[in-house]
């Protein structure tokens, strides 16, 4: 068994479906690729405020200066923090919940809470109830018109009748009788409501104000891509419905003047419209920008605007099998999706050949990365470097951004050797690209500059969902990471700690093997490298030999950790559990079975046991299932681990058309004996496929499927 700290590629999020299988050759992306750079920085570190929260998906500075911080969770709660300036790890910190929409929204998949952001006057001195600038913004899927697993959709009848909705409302905020803060749940105002979704994923939702003073809210396009208006535009592209949209509201959740297509006469407010204005001749008043798959995450410029006044962000567009894209927001701006992806339109997957958004009339992307086991495949949040920050120069008008399939936060500055489509197979951007290596936190998901009382004016703050579901690894927090410049460069890099061992669990008396022979110094000195060995958690070094073996004679777990220490002192430590005295269980999945298949709609029975040696057949209580869809290389978890040994799951759906051909359901199933230690089974449930003949009328046309001919 082996425990590494960094180099490991964590897993992502995404979705599956099932249906006509189409293959797409991707020899187009053989070619020239950015060049990618490692840089790490021994002069910053690295806090844990917050470890142990679930699935945390956004946060947001009170924009009064003060260190007052929300922090959202997936699952409908929303967190005021307190004291991550000056906090020198957990203890430091509080964070107590204000709000909780769980009893309002959908939380499968990838819907639920997503993004929150105070009014942009909000202040911690007023302490009056019903004052304007007191409340808190959300955006949420909301059940809408059904459930969470409805959502029919015919295309020649939109607006859908029935399923789930995004929603963008906003919350007053009061004082209890503690003087804390916590929001009226009984008087939300809805801002705005999307048509209803046909998936669970591809929500977007990012929301923040702006220096303008105006609201920005991202809608993804819910898996639309295949579906047109009247005019036979892509709903990504079209002006009279939300998807794939950039949203501009004012604080009450009004129409600004200014918006591109406010002045139209037969402009429609389509947030209190079910998402569609009705016609194409009627463009949604409230777009600012069009065209994009999944706007995830964007970040303000928080010291320039762009040249006619508007302010100045970047959109970070996550992509589907190919590229990642970053978008420079312009008023009135079309990306081009779904014709568009990364540099070039949809006939470089299949020819090679790139035909630039330019060539088409659509806005450019500023940056773009391809799918790759060095930049990951999921790009996340993202945030400027303020110039004042005192960071050191190579941060200079430079951008963060994270990937949540790699896990790492990448640095953007402006000197890139870019190369055109004309000059390269694959484009590249005038951008450089630099693996930041200032944190051990992997699934990154949204960041942002904030107060810092150390010795410089901000710190780096991010929310983490751990090292991936059902990872045994340890030091990953799942929660708030603050990265702070400490001013100290070290011209030695600490060393890089690994742990193999031949066994973890066992019957006294048990003897482990451990070997840090792995362990590696990045200034290639491994040779030189000191081990310190505590086998048993007390705090002693039992040993100071690369490898060696210890007997554990009393049952219990134990915390075996190894100290490694290059040559200029720098050091390095990682741990791993032992167990003794308990065999883990054997869980069984009964159903679904080997031969099961599915489709979009099934409900699928989750049966399991187990059987443990200590403990006998373990009860349902200790039990969780969890669902995940994949396609290709990542997955969405679209059912969280929820307890129970006999559950049922209704497969919701469906994904993109070029993606379906890798797709499929992961059944797991953990259980967890009286003592903590657990174990999982997996069944792989692939989709029902269906042989479909296509022919044309009158015969003789070419059938063309998703832009090829069969």
């Amino acid at each position: 068994m082996t425990r590494r700290r960094r180099g490991e590629v964590s897993e992502s999020k995404m979705m599956a479906f099932a249906s006509i299988i189409l293959l797409v050759a991707l020899s187009a992306l053989d070619g020239v690729k950015a060049e990618l750079t490692s840089d790490f920085r021994s002069d910053f570190e690295e806090t844990v405020l917050i470890d142990g929260l679930s699935s945390p998906t956004d946060l947001d500075w009170s924009p009064d200066g003060s260190d007052l911080l929300l922090v959202c969770e997936q699952g409908g709660a929303i967190y005021a923090v307190t004291g991550s300036a000056s906090a020198k790890g957990e203890n430091d910190v509080e964070h107590y919940e204000i709000g909780d929409l769980s009893k309002l929204m959908c939380h499968n998949g990838s819907r639920g809470l997503v993004g929150v952001s105070f009014h942009p006057d909000f202040s911690t001195a007023t302490s009056v109830a019903g004052d304007d600038t007191m409340y808190v913004y959300t955006f949420y899927t909301g059940i809408g018109k059904g459930d969470c697993y409805t959502g029919k959709w015919d295309v020649d009848e939109l607006p859908a009748s029935d399923g789930t909705t995004n929603t963008l409302s906003r919350f007053p905020i009061v004082y209890d009788s503690n003087g804390r803060l916590e929001l009226d749940m009984s008087s939300e105002q809805i801002l705005l409501e999307t048509a209803v979704q046909m998936s669970h994923n591809h929500n977007g939702g990012d929301i923040a104000f702006a220096s303008d003073g105006m609201l920005y809210l991202t809608l993804g396009d819910g898996l639309t891509n295949k579906l047109k208006n009247d005019k036979g535009l892509p709903l990504e592209q079209a002006r009279d419905t939300l998807f794939g949209k950039v949203i501009r509201l004012t604080p009450e959740g009004e129409i600004p003047s200014d918006n591109p297509y406010a002045g139209d006469s037969n402009a429609v407010f389509c947030g209190k419209n079910d998402g569609f204005s009705g016609s194409s001749r009627k463009p949604c008043a409230e777009i600012y920008a069009s065209g994009m798959r999944n706007p995830f995450r964007f970040a303000f410029d928080p010291e320039k605007t762009n040249d006619d006044g508007t302010p100045r962000f970047y959109i970070n567009d996550v992509g589907g099998g190919t590229f990642e894209r970053i978008l420079e927001a312009k008023k009135g701006a079309d990306y081009g999706y779904p014709d568009i992806k990364g540099p070039c339109s949809n006939e470089f997957e299949k020819s090679g050949k790139c035909e630039t958004p330019e060539e088409l009339g659509f806005e450019p992307s500023i940056h773009w990365y391809l799918h790759d086991s060095e930049r990951g495949a999921c790009i996340s949040g993202g945030a400027f470097i303020p110039s004042t920050i005192g960071w050191p120069s190579d941060f200079e008008n430079a951008y963060l951004y994270g990937d949540y399939k790699l896990g790492g936060i990448f640095r953007m500055s402006p000197g890139g050797k870019g190369c055109s489509a004309d000059d390269c197979k694959t484009p590249t951007s005038a951008f450089e690209e630099t693996l930041v290596e200032f944190s051990d936190a992997t699934a990154t998901v949204a960041m942002g500059f904030g107060p810092y009382a150390g010795g410089t004016p901000q710190a780096l703050y991010f929310v983490t969902r751990g090292a991936g579901r059902g990872s045994n690894e340890k030091g990953r927090p799942e929660g708030l990471v603050r990265i702070s410049y400490s001013g100290v460069q070290e011209t030695n890099d600490r060393p890089v700690a690994s742990i193999d061992t031949d066994i973890t669990i066992g019957f006294n008396p048990l003897t482990v093997k451990f070997d840090g022979s792995s362990s590696t110094d990045p200034d290639g000195e491994d040779s030189a490298l000191k081990f310190a060995w505590d086998y048993n958690g007390d705090g002693k070094v039992d040993s100071t030999s690369p490898k060696d073996s210890f007997v554990y004679k009393n049952p219990g777990v134990y915390e075996a950790t190894l100290t490694v220490t290059d040559a200029g002192g720098a050091s390095d430590k990682i741990s791993v559990d032992i167990t003794v005295d308990n065999s883990p269980p054997v869980p069984a999945i009964k159903n679904p079975s080997g031969s099961d298949t599915f489709a979009v709609g099934d409900t699928i029975r989750l049966v399991g046991s187990a059987v443990d040696s200590e403990d006998g057949s373990l009860p349902s209580s200790s039990f969780t299932w969890e669902v995940r869809e994949y396609h290709g290389d990542h997955f969405h978890t679209i059912q969280k681990p929820t307890a129970g040994s006999d559950l049922t799951y209704k497969v919701d759906g469906p994904v993109e058309f070029e993606e379906m051909d890798a797709s499929y359901l992961e059944a797991i199933l953990t259980a967890t004996d009286s003592r903590g230690l657990a174990s999982t089974a997996v069944h792989v449930l692939r989709p029902k496929l269906l042989t479909v003949t296509l022919d044309s009328s009158p015969s003789g046309f070419d059938v063309v499927v998703n832009g090829q001919s069969v």
